[in-house]
């Protein structure tokens, strides 16, 4: 639950929250299905946020840290408006926050929400893939409990308000990238059953009722930390739409029924003995799992004509397994990153200049703190 641990905001009070982009590891597409797993890495690239008291009455203030122009909102009957595309995801959170504060008796204040992030390349601003949308939702949220004097028991506090405000917008996703932004380190995740979350948001439910009570299939597990294995991501500096990527995918899926219940089937026997061969910290077992779950989705890219593996990223995996590594897509693919595990013995440096020469580009990413 929500506790409240210090006093009102005031003029000197401020608030700061953030939260780590993602990769899948394992488990992309399936786990939009109900009851299937994946495995996410948050990593220590951040969206940062800091909110500060503004004097503007009603109305608050959002900015960039790289001075693009502000973006000034004015709230409506106590609703926060949602027109402004590049602030979605920030501005839902602010909403959904603000209705829990409300439902609390908490006079709202006014403020100027400020953002940087680590999850763009510094020089051109391209999107690295990272999550970004569920980043910010969360880092957005955590900042606006620090500034109002709130503190969350559990990261699980925190996933459950940013997929409220996501499914405010419509989000029909799995909301995984939430539970790598709200927990960090290695995440075991399955999505919660989106039809009772629905049929309870229409009802009108309290957040309270949210925070409290369990929600439906899901799970979400902080994994252990491997120590024998490495993993490499690579970008392919060619930016992927995975609104667009989940779209096909779903009307693809009901075309072939029977093709998409066989490749859920295989990938959650294949992600959950990932689970295992990670735990165990199994180098040459996670190998081959990744390889294998990587070509469970080339072959339904195949089937359903859906173009996850680009060139690029063809030429980012076989150059991994060229130089002892076992490699795939990470997300919806059409572009972004793949990831690629490795022993400790396998020759991460030739492997990144091949990838240079192929205009790859290797990211140096770790692993985040975990919350």
């Amino acid at each position: 639950m929500l506790k409240k641990i210090k006093h009102d905001p005031t003029l000197n009070s401020q608030g700061q929250g953030f939260a780590p982009g993602k990769l899948y590891l394992a488990g992309e597409y399936a786990v939009l299905a109900p009851r299937q797993p994946a495995i996410l890495l948050a990593l220590k690239r951040y969206v940062k946020v800091t909110i500060k008291p503004s004097s503007t009455l009603n109305q608050g203030i959002l900015s960039q840290a790289k001075g693009q122009a502000n973006y000034h909102y004015q709230r409506q009957n106590g609703s926060i408006p949602q027109e402004e595309a590049y602030w979605t995801y920030c501005l839902a959170a602010i909403q959904i926050v603000e209705v829990f504060f409300r439902q609390k008796g908490q006079v709202i204040a006014d403020y100027h929400l400020e953002t940087m992030s680590d999850l763009v390349e510094e020089v051109s601003g391209k999107k690295f893939g990272l999550g970004s949308s569920g980043a910010i939702t969360v880092a957005t949220i955590r900042a606006l409990l620090d500034f109002y004097g709130y503190q969350a028991d559990s990261p699980l506090d925190v996933y459950k308000l940013a997929v409220l405000a996501l499914v405010n917008l419509g989000n029909n996703g799995s909301f995984g990238d939430l539970a790598a932004a709200a927990f960090g380190g290695w995440v075991y995740y399955q999505a919660p059953d989106r039809q009772w979350l629905a049929d309870q948001v229409s009802q009108n439910q309290t957040i309270d009722f949210f925070l409290e009570n369990s929600w439906p299939n899901l799970q979400i597990e902080s994994l252990p930390v491997p120590s024998k294995i490495d993993f490499l991501v690579a970008w392919t500096q060619s930016p992927a739409s995975s609104d667009h990527f989940v779209a096909n995918f779903k009307e693809a899926s009901q075309q072939e029924p029977q093709l998409y219940q066989e490749f859920l089937a295989e990938n959650k026997d294949a992600v959950l003995a990932l689970k295992t061969a990670l735990i165990q910290d199994d180098v040459g077992q996670s190998q081959s799992l990744i390889n294998k779950i990587g070509q469970q989705l080339d072959n339904l890219s195949h089937h359903l004509k859906l173009g996850i593996l680009t060139p690029q990223l063809e030429t980012m995996i076989s150059l991994a397994q060229v130089y002892g590594y076992a490699a795939k897509s990470s997300g919806a693919g059409g572009g972004d990153c793949g990831i690629a595990l490795g022993g400790l013995e396998a020759r991460k440096t030739d492997l990144i200049r091949a990838w240079e020469k192929q205009e790859i580009t290797y990211l140096d990413l770790q692993i985040s703190q975990t919350f």
